[in-house]
């Protein structure tokens, strides 16, 4: 979206996974995932404690949000429209099978 002299990019946050880890003393921590260097160009990052290695396991995931910008979709933002900003959280514990076939085939599963 741009006004004279500005740019801004609408996103919403859509999913969030991360990955956890026991701390040692009976609790969790998450768990950072050993990333190769091109992941960090993306000035957005969250931290490597997600779940999808084909992401550099970046946590957050966004969407461009429908309901802002230059010509925001009026007929789907609509207070009645029951358009809700969800977002699907989804914690994986450090050895689900998952996890680690996604580590063993890097995203390519």
């Amino acid at each position: 979206f741009r006004r004279p002299g500005t740019c801004h990019h609408a996103q919403r946050l859509t999913d969030l996974c991360v990955v956890l880890e026991p701390n040692g003393e009976g609790g969790w921590k998450l768990r950072q995932a050993v990333v190769a260097q091109f992941f960090y160009n993306n000035s957005r990052r969250t931290g490597t404690f997600g779940c999808n290695p084909q992401t550099g396991y970046e946590a957050a995931t966004y969407h461009r949000d429908p309901c802002w910008g230059p010509v925001p979709n009026r007929q789907l933002c609509r207070p009645d429209a029951g358009l809700a900003h969800v977002v699907r959280v989804t914690v994986r514990a450090w050895h689900d099978p998952y996890i680690k076939a996604a580590e063993l085939t890097h995203g390519s599963m």
